[in-house]
């Protein structure tokens, strides 16, 4: 009776270690997406930002050009 015991106990001590090792994978394949979703965001501020400064230039040069043309013509 007592090999049974122990054998169930060694049992259930494997199945703990191998739930905490599934826990702890879990928690750094979390910690990575964190990371990488943080990496992401940033990239698309950035793309964020050129588009707003393609769009400013994009409205400067149109001014430039109507002043340039408005010389011209006088």
């Amino acid at each position: 009776m007592d090999g049974a015991k122990t054998a169930a106990a060694g049992g259930k001590q494997g199945l703990e270690e191998a739930l905490l090792q599934i826990v702890q994978q879990h928690h750094r394949q979390s910690l990575r997406q964190r990371q990488q979703t943080a990496a992401d965001m940033i990239s698309f501020q950035e793309i964020g930002d050129f588009e707003n400064w393609m769009k400013i230039m994009d409205f400067d040069c149109k001014s430039i050009n109507a002043a340039i043309r408005n010389i011209h013509q006088s």
